[in-house]
């Protein structure tokens, strides 16, 4: 009889000996459709791996100096090597960009695995959905961004911006002539705060003091630094294995991969869940007891979650 570590190493084999026949599979595919690609007239630079191609320099924290080696040498159109041998476009040029994120975005879809990530990370929402499904979602937000509605904000901004001011005048009284304030760092916490009671009817920071953060403002922050560092494997590998077993099998898959940056999504994604919930179970429970609890609430029953809750609601027969 095989104890538990058997059972999870023949589990791990197993799961790494189907996910190459996926790769194998896929890149017979992706060989046959790009094959006629008309691009391999335009200048590339150099790739140092067959594997990411030029991804790797493209993606990471330290990336701007070859952005900007892109823009000098070829300007506004160059090729990368993407991975696995594939071929593809990179512009600066902007009547390009705004022909296809604009124009024809119907055309240009976004990739597989920028759309399966957003799934995963943010759940079947706004950013993780394309198509006719995310046209239908932008249709329903439409009302909370009318001209009314925004002015409905205007006192929860200016609400915000006061306690902002408040607390940079307790920081300056405090110290000393020479003191330093890091107004980036504070800008960024206003700017969620008035996301949060605008947009989630929710504090995310008590904007009182520099050292008193909420828990969601630390946390979001290691959100994009994180994805980055795996960015490769979410474009490229997560799409073609993302469907494989239930979501409990490949959360055991996740839990045993010895993989610190996946871990720690996991549990960033982990926490904007719980907070999510919270949220949404706080605007039930308002809405139950009546309008004048939903008044009450941060953001007065006018911020953005509230109103799509309203509109549900008069909706179901």
């Amino acid at each position: 009889m095989m104890t538990i570590p058997q059972c999870l190493r023949l589990i791990m084999i197993a799961f790494a000996l189907l996910f190459a026949l996926l790769l194998l599979r896929s890149l017979r595919r992706q060989r046959h459709s790009t094959s006629s690609a008309s691009i391999d007239n335009i200048p590339a630079p150099k790739s140092f791996s067959w594997l990411r191609g030029n991804y790797q320099q493209i993606f990471n924290s330290a990336a701007w100096p070859f952005h900007e080696f892109l823009r000098r040498e070829y300007g506004s159109i160059v090729r990368l090597h993407g991975p696995f041998g594939a071929s593809t476009l990179y512009t600066f040029d902007p009547k390009a960009m705004h022909h296809v994120l604009f124009t024809e975005h119907n055309v240009f879809d976004m990739s597989d695995g920028f759309i399966e990530g957003n799934r995963l990370n943010f759940g079947g929402g706004f950013f993780g959905t394309p198509g006719h499904e995310h046209r239908k979602q932008r249709k329903m937000l439409n009302p909370v961004f009318s001209v009314a509605h925004l002015r409905d904000m205007i006192p929860t901004f200016f609400e915000i911006t006061h306690k902002l001011e408040a607390a940079l005048k307790r920081s300056l009284q405090s110290g000393s002539r020479t003191q330093e304030i890091d107004i980036l760092s504070w800008m960024g916490r206003t700017s969620l705060e008035i996301i949060g009671q605008a947009g989630l009817g929710y504090s995310l920071d008590p904007l009182t003091d520099e050292k008193i953060v909420h828990p969601y403002s630390r946390t979001i922050k290691n959100l994009v630094p994180t994805l980055m560092r795996v960015q490769f494997w979410r474009m490229n590998v997560l799409p073609r294995v993302v469907w494989i077993g239930s979501p409990g099998f490949r959360r055991l898959i996740v839990n045993m991969l010895p993989w610190k940056d996946v871990h720690q999504i996991r549990d960033i994604v982990d926490y904007m869940w719980e907070v999510a919930t919270e949220i949404y179970e706080n605007k039930k429970r308002a809405f139950k007891m009546g309008d004048e609890a939903v008044a009450q609430q941060i953001g007065r029953g006018k911020d953005i979650i509230s109103v799509l809750s309203e509109f549900d609601r008069d909706s179901e027969p």
